[in-house]
């Protein structure tokens, strides 16, 4: 008896559809992702941005940041 296999006609996506929104989906989060991590100016150079640090590291007793054992 032979083996015959039947294809059936699913409703499954065609792969260049599912590649190219695939690739456009990774390209926006990476553009998003970039943005939000190395910001830049119109030209393109990378603007450090401010420390969100506001506090100095000294040995008062009332300073919650206490400088490291040895230091």
């Amino acid at each position: 008896m032979t083996d015959t296999k039947i294809k059936k006609k699913g409703k499954s996506l065609p792969p260049k559809l599912i590649i190219g929104l695939g690739k456009f989906v990774w390209t926006t989060l990476w553009h998003i992702m970039m943005s939000r991590l190395a910001p830049r100016n119109k030209s393109g150079e990378y603007i450090r941005p401010d420390s969100q640090f506001r506090n100095v590291v000294s040995q008062a007793e009332a300073n919650i940041y206490q400088p490291a054992t040895g230091r």
